[in-house]
């Protein structure tokens, strides 16, 4: 038997303290990422989440901490220039918490966040690295990485 939804929400709640969100928001939201029932192990991913599409500062301040140094790392294996790495950082920010639909709002749990935040940089990263070569003039040939990302969709 799986974790209701109350005691889920209490947990996710300890997990995060001082992000505020209504019980009633967090529930629309897992009926929407098709979690009607059981809820998945990533549940309290799912809560910070929510609360980052709710535009939650708590929840964001949080998001950002998680971000700062794995993020900034899959940034750099493209580019180490710290330059590129904290434009990339800022790219995904504005491309996760954004008006009128948030892309973290999208994240459905069904793999771990870190997993999912991770290739979300990665995509964000290799876009730039492209971006920047077409700028310069590089003919645009885009790496085996890129062209996997690309297919997988």
């Amino acid at each position: 038997m799986g974790t209701t939804r109350e005691l889920a929400f209490e947990q996710a709640q300890a997990k995060w303290p001082g992000v505020a969100l209504d019980f009633g928001t967090w529930c629309r939201h897992l009926d929407t990422l098709g979690w009607p029932g059981e809820l998945p192990a990533t549940f309290v991913s799912l809560f910070l989440c929510c609360a980052c599409a709710q535009r939650d500062p708590e929840a964001c301040r949080w998001l950002d901490e998680m971000c700062s140094s794995t993020s900034r790392a899959e940034a750099a294996r493209e580019n180490a220039d710290e330059e590129f790495v904290d434009w990339v950082m800022q790219a995904v920010r504005q491309h996760l918490l954004a008006a009128p639909t948030p892309k973290i709002a999208s994240y459905d749990g069904r793999r771990p966040f870190s997993d999912w935040l991770r290739l979300v940089v990665r995509r964000r990263a290799l876009e730039q690295k492209l971006a920047d070569r077409a700028m310069a003039g590089t003919p645009v040939v885009p790496p085996a990485d890129v062209r996997r990302i690309r297919e997988a969709r």
